[in-house]
């Protein structure tokens, strides 16, 4: 997860996120049991937790190169 900061819509698992998260919801909501509400919950928790590990991600990248960081991840 160190790299994730530094993949965007160019780069390889940018784009992806969001489509792995909508392809899991509806195992989650069969085996949870969950309503449209709680999938909601879900996939706002995995975009802020993702959002909060970019700022470190992107402190990793400057402080000891973006291509070390991502191969380390």
């Amino acid at each position: 997860m160190v790299g994730a900061g530094h993949s965007g819509p160019g780069r390889p698992g940018g784009r992806y996120r969001g489509t792995v998260l909508s392809v899991a919801l509806p195992t989650l909501a069969k085996a949870l049991h969950a309503s449209e509400s709680d999938l909601q919950w879900f996939s706002s928790g995995y975009f802020l937790v993702l959002a909060a590990a970019m700022l470190p991600a992107g402190l990793l990248g400057d402080r000891y190169g973006r291509k070390k960081v991502l191969l380390s991840s």
